[in-house]
């Protein structure tokens, strides 16, 4: 798949790494000063393959489980609604990069950025849903066990490729602050199977706790709970497991060093 055709779905304002003929000849006539700049610039072609690939795996994946489901329900006008919606609806998940609103009370941090909490931390009243799961290499995670830690929960899908793009700012982000907040990923599996899942961590080095919450979209338990209606997805929950922020879309280094610290500070 092109990268006009990528950026055709996708949104090219959305992508600025993706090549195009200006950003060639911007590099071309450019000098980075810094040995950074060059870094950046490998990253962001790095990434670019993997919307490629993504973007190209995706609509094979979903046009085959489109074509599955189809066959089961009525009338053919029913099959060709069902089959237009589910293919906007990944277009458009895939290419926001949008935060909801902050939770009531979510931001508990000092001014000063301290913290406010000065004593034992309990379960909020209103905190986020519990879950207990199997992970696929780091044993079983009970989210009511870590109260007390924030937690950084990012929802994703092998074939999308903002989801892709956005995993190796997770696994820097969880290297900085894995000490002190707790990483974990929720693979949705109605696209992408359980190992394609376990083989797309492997293959970009993802080390945090990763789990499969597996079924349709629509018989997902965490993925509902959470209300997750797009992917990428991440919510921040603050140490009393209050939700902070959920944020729909492909979330920038910028803003997720930004989010993590917040619900440290909580």
């Amino acid at each position: 798949m092109s990268n006009v055709r990528v950026q055709s779905i996708l949104g090219a304002g959305d992508y600025p790494f993706i090549e195009s003929e200006e950003n060639i000849k911007l590099l071309r006539n450019s000098k980075p000063k810094r040995t950074s700049n060059r870094i950046q610039n490998g990253q962001q072609l790095a990434r670019a393959k993997h919307l490629n690939l993504g973007a190209t795996k995706m609509f094979l994946n979903m046009t085959r489980r489109i074509l599955a489901f189809g066959s089961s329900i009525g009338s053919t006008r029913q099959r060709v609604m069902v089959g237009a919606l589910v293919v906007a609806a990944v277009a458009v998940a895939c290419g926001t990069d949008s935060p909801s609103a902050p939770a009531a009370g979510g931001d508990t941090s000092a001014p000063d950025g301290g913290v406010v909490n000065s004593g034992p931390i309990v379960k909020s009243d209103d905190a986020a849903p519990s879950f207990n799961v199997e992970t696929f290499h780091h044993g079983t995670y009970n989210l009511d066990e870590t109260v007390g830690n924030p937690v950084l929960i990012n929802f994703w899908v092998p074939s999308c490729p903002p989801c892709r793009a956005e995993l190796p700012d997770l696994q820097a982000a969880y290297e900085e602050f894995g000490d002190e907040i707790d990483f974990l990923g929720v693979q949705q599996t109605s696209v992408d199977t359980l190992q394609e899942g376990i083989d797309f961590l492997l293959d970009l080095g993802i080390t945090y706790p990763n789990f499969a919450d597996e079924g349709d979209g629509t018989s997902s338990q965490v993925q509902i709970s959470y209300r997750v209606l797009s992917f990428p997805t991440t919510v921040f929950l603050n140490r009393d497991h209050s939700i902070s922020r959920t944020w729909s879309g492909l979330i920038n280094e910028k803003n997720l060093k930004k989010e993590i610290e917040k619900v440290i500070a909580s």
